[in-house]
């Protein structure tokens, strides 16, 4: 059997995506960590695939490299609002269910945006450390040297804490600079940095506005693969209407053969 692919990436993130509309390809743990080994497979940081949806029309399920289902990837969710305009499934806006939440995806010129799930209950742990889900869980550590932190060391540390829940938590080391912030995240399921973390991008720039009443919107968040921006509406302790915005790129396509 025969399957179509696509390697897509949003500032480093980088994601094999597939069509799997009419079901032909059967998912499992070690199929998904072979596609995404990157000495034995395509490699990648997870797998993303589409599926149709009687409410929304479409739907996404997103996996990370360890074979295990991802709750929500903003990232890789952008990736697929790329894909679907290349499919031509969309005009405007593309609308589509991840794990339960509605998103929906638009293109401006080169960006492509996608709209977050509301954000409320930011809350800091006994460390001062933020906690907050911005469609997964999040720590967010604010450093005055983001450059020379061991972001493998400590973030895999800071994951397997039993308080931070028996499927840990992922973890992003943040430094304000001047008009933008910089940020390093260790991801769970990737067990390992990754270039660039969308969830995370918002989870820090929310985290960072919770420490000051002076920030401009949108706020542009430097990640190791790239920029992306960030805006919202705050109403009382909501952060709501939140768009992630960059650039993603379709990298190579190809087939499995199964």
């Amino acid at each position: 059997m025969k399957i179509d692919f696509f390697k897509y990436q949003g500032s480093g993130n980088d994601f094999i995506i597939i069509d799997n509309r009419e079901n032909k390809l059967s998912i499992d743990s070690s199929l998904i960590q072979n596609l995404c080994h990157r000495k034995f497979g395509i490699g990648g940081d997870g797998l993303i695939t589409l599926h149709g949806n009687k409410d929304t029309g479409f739907s996404i399920k997103h996996y990370n490299s360890d074979g295990k289902k991802s709750s929500f990837c903003a990232n890789g969710s952008r990736c697929m609002v790329h894909f679907a305009k290349y499919l031509n499934l969309f005009i405007d806006k593309f609308i589509f269910s991840s794990n339960g939440k509605n998103i929906v995806g638009s293109i401006s010129e080169d960006l492509i945006n996608i709209t977050m799930p509301d954000v409320i209950n930011i809350k800091t742990d006994q460390n001062g450390y933020y906690i907050l889900n911005t469609g997964c869980l999040h720590l967010v550590v604010f450093s005055e040297d983001l450059e020379n932190v061991d972001v493998k060391y400590l973030g895999s540390e800071i994951r397997n804490m039993k308080e931070y829940y028996k499927d840990g938590i992922n973890v992003n080391f943040v430094e304000e600079i001047s008009d933008k912030i910089s940020i390093r995240t260790y991801e769970r399921g990737v067990e390992n940095e990754t270039l660039s973390c969308g969830t995370g991008v918002v989870a820090s720039a929310l985290a960072l506005n919770e420490t000051s009443s002076s920030i401009s919107l949108p706020v542009k968040v430097k990640t190791l693969g790239g920029e992306l921006s960030v805006s919202w509406k705050k109403n009382n302790n909501k952060y709501q209407d939140i768009i992630l915005s960059g650039p993603v790129s379709l990298v190579f396509q190809g087939e499995l053969i199964l």
